[in-house]
């Protein structure tokens, strides 16, 4: 609606501004044929002669002026932020502005850009009850320099309009911040003072908040509290006096309606909890401590009575806990001891596998036990052991690799700190490293050939143009491959097994292609 008045307006404008230069273009048609003598005017008719000459020379300054103003018009645009104050008056104005119809056309698009913004996001701000209850008078100066501003567009002076309507938009900035600030102190001064229980000035800042911004959310809500501060805190000392005087079902109960009045009282919580295990357990205590009686004298029915009535009572206590362990280790401990001895003798005999076997189903009794812990770690590093040592003495070819023999040499000197535990490690371990320093020994290999052959290891290296020669390989299985030009090459797979003797490879290439 606002968007067809301004065109209404403007179009309305062009129009006298289309009458005016018709009109200016006419008056100086007539006076350039009265000048060049084409037409005669008695100026004595109208009482001009006399004001001939002042009215030449006032022409000529008011031309000087519209070429100065009509140059810094140029300049302005191209410095932001910078008000535009024309000294012209808008009849003027537009005539100056009529020759320039892209430059007007600019200013008017900018002037109805810059009113829809104004309208979409600062007006709705401005105009609230809010803003107004916080200042009423800048809410009117605001609305009466944008209608001054559309007013001023109405009349076709674009650019006065486009000025008033941005001084407009950045007075209404500045104060809506300003607007939000206040509210926000307040809101932060409320919520500072109710933290220290200051009922009287949370109340007030509250207030002034709320004052601001009536609709907040976040305001209400903290008014709410504040409202209920005065019964928390007269609950809060009736349960410190409570406490005092050692009534711990009085403090339980005020310490219950505070925190009913304000669950957000984390410390009243975890006081309430603590109350609540301090009842509970002048209640069941002389359970657990006749509970207790009764396992140190090996009384297992008695010790579980009481054990079940302090269940009863406070079944997650810790000493609850305790004296069901208690219980239980008497129940278990003839088995568990059991255990022990059995698994004891099986490491003394070297077996190693069932002494493992037994300490496990005694942990799964008591896992708590260190000696338990320690006897079953003992024997299952034991069999660990073993199983990797049986596992290279079934596969000795491997210890031909790098790799394989640097794992076996630590493996031994691990089994060494057991082999004085156990026979079977300290046998695999010799046996082993005898086999390590087998694999680890070269063994002379004979190449025999016809001297034209190019012989080769693979994975090793050459060998060359031979009849005969000797080389030395460690333990393990070669390919050795025979090259010729013009003939077949030959590949001979060899074992070379540790400490062997006499080991002859013959190769050439006699087979033609």
């Amino acid at each position: 609606m606002l968007q067809n008045k301004l065109e209404k307006a403007s179009e309305e404008a062009k129009r006298k501004r289309t009458k005016f230069s018709a009109s200016l273009l006419a008056v100086t048609a007539l006076v350039a044929l009265w000048f060049f003598g084409v037409i005669n005017i008695d100026l004595t008719f109208f009482g001009l002669a006399e004001d001939e000459k002042k009215a030449s020379s006032t022409s000529a300054i008011n031309n000087s002026a519209l070429t100065i103003e009509d140059t810094a018009l140029e300049e302005r645009p191209n410095q932001p932020n910078q008000q535009i104050v024309s000294t012209l008056p808008i009849d003027q104005k537009r005539s100056l502005l009529s020759n320039d119809s892209p430059k007007l056309n600019a200013l008017r698009e900018a002037f109805k850009g810059a009113l829809i913004e104004f309208e979409n996001r600062i007006e709705p701000l401005v105009l609230s009850k809010d803003f107004a209850n916080w200042n009423v008078e800048e809410q009117q100066n605001i609305l009466t320099k944008k209608a001054e501003s559309i007013s001023a567009f109405s009349l076709g002076d674009y650019e006065q309009a486009l000025v008033r309507l941005k001084k407009a938009s950045e007075n209404s900035r500045t104060l809506i911040t300003e607007f939000d600030t206040a509210f926000g102190e307040a809101l932060s001064n409320a919520k500072t003072l109710y933290d220290i229980d200051d009922y009287n000035a949370s109340f007030l800042s509250i207030s002034d908040a709320l004052r601001l911004k009536p609709q907040s959310y976040a305001a209400q809500e903290l008014k709410e509290k504040i409202l209920r501060l005065p019964r928390v805190l007269e609950n809060i000392q009736k349960a410190a006096v409570a406490h005092t005087e050692n009534n711990l079902e009085a403090e339980l109960k005020y310490l219950k309606e505070a925190i009913d009045s304000d669950p957000l009282r984390l410390e009243l919580i975890d006081r309430i909890s603590i109350v609540k295990k301090e009842i509970i357990e002048l209640q069941f205590s002389n359970f657990i401590k006749k509970g207790l009686a009764n396992v140190d004298q090996k009384n297992l029915l008695s010790a579980k009575r009481y054990l079940r009535k302090a269940r009863s009572i406070f079944n997650e206590s810790s000493e609850v806990e305790l004296l069901s362990k208690k219980v239980k280790a008497l129940v278990l401990s003839l088995e568990v001891e059991s255990l022990v001895k059995e698994a004891k003798i099986e490491s003394e005999a070297d077996n190693w596998p069932q002494a493992e076997l037994l300490y496990l189903k005694a942990r799964k009794i008591q896992p708590n036990r260190k000696d338990l812990e320690d006897g079953y770690a003992l024997a299952k590093k034991i069999n660990y052991l073993s199983e990797k040592l049986a596992y290279h003495l079934k596969a000795p070819h491997r210890l031909s690799s790098a790799n394989v023999a640097e794992i076996v040499r630590n493996l031994a000197d691990e089994a060494r700190t057991f082999s004085a535990k156990s026979y079977l490690v300290e046998d695999q371990t010799i046996k082993l490293l005898e086999l390590l320093k087998a694999y680890s020994t070269k063994v002379q290999v004979k190449v025999v050939s016809n001297g034209v052959t190019n012989i080769s290891v693979r994975g090793v290296g050459k060998v060359g143009l031979t009849n005969e020669k000797t080389i030395d390989l460690k333990p393990g299985k070669y390919m050795f491959e025979g090259k010729r030009t013009g003939y077949r090459s030959k590949l001979i797979q060899v074992e070379v097994l540790p400490n062997a003797e006499s080991i002859v490879v013959e190769i050439l290439s006699d087979e033609r292609i």
